[in-house]
């Protein structure tokens, strides 16, 4: 049964899929269930990972159950079930990818139909998954998610930080959103800015600076080591399950 979500959020081109693809790398080798949401504005993970005819299928997405949802008023029930099966792409044994499809971050959505996906994504979670991860941070994706404790991430490169509205963030008390600073120059510290962003948002713990690694060599056997680090600060029981020492 998930326990906690954990949504990787922030500005476009921050590095949320390339760490996405990290953690879903370490779920595929460790054997640990999951449900991944490509709920990022371009659905890159997904369009990575599913072949072409599925990742084109729009019937196959959140978009299109959530269209369903909303033009029906009965209350929800295993229809849902069914409904909510058909938008899960199994990626191998234990894996499984849902990807939210075109759906814009301020379409209007009927609280009902919000209501029954609540329901039906509560109930698929917490039934066939260990751990649920989402990448991108869409409010209807976020809002399906609601019956789960969620932990929101924040990546963002230091220049990015400034323009964080951290009131958008969600939190609840026992999850408050934690932040991972990508490409950081470590010698020569953070931008003033961006260290007035963080002394304002004190309340947000500061999980790690990854740096920007001086090659793609470097980067490549740099990175994994540094997101496992900056994953152990966060109380997720996962990572010491997908990152064993």
């Amino acid at each position: 049964m998930a326990e906690l979500a954990l949504a990787l959020m922030g500005p476009d081109g921050a590095g949320k899929t390339t760490l996405g693809e990290l953690l879903l790398g370490a779920f595929f080798d460790s054997g640990r269930s999951c449900l991944v949401v490509d709920a990022s504005p371009d659905q890159a993970l997904s369009r990575k990972f599913l072949g072409e005819a599925d990742w084109a299928n729009a019937h196959a997405t959140l978009a299109h159950a959530l269209a369903v949802l909303a033009q029906r008023s009965d209350p929800p029930g295993e229809w849902v079930d069914v409904l909510l099966a058909d938008a899960v792409h199994p990626l191998n044994d234990h894996v499984d990818m849902i990807r939210l499809g075109d759906l814009a971050p301020d379409a209007p959505i009927p609280a009902h139909a919000l209501e029954a996906l609540r329901y039906g994504i509560g109930r698929l979670a917490k039934k066939a998954y260990g751990s649920v991860l989402i990448d991108g941070g869409h409010p209807a994706v976020l809002e399906g998610f609601a019956k789960l404790p969620l932990q929101a991430v924040l990546v963002a490169m230091p220049e990015q930080l400034p323009a964080v509205d951290g009131a958008a963030l969600p939190e609840t008390p026992l999850h408050p959103p934690a932040v991972l600073v990508n490409r950081a120059k470590l010698e020569e510290g953070l931008p003033p800015a961006a260290k007035a962003w963080l002394n304002t948002h004190e309340r947000f713990p500061l999980l790690g600076k990854i740096p920007d690694y001086p090659s793609l060599e470097a980067r490549i056997d740099g990175l994994p080591v540094a997101f496992r680090n900056a994953l152990t600060r966060l109380d997720w029981p996962e990572t010491a399950l997908l990152f064993p020492r």
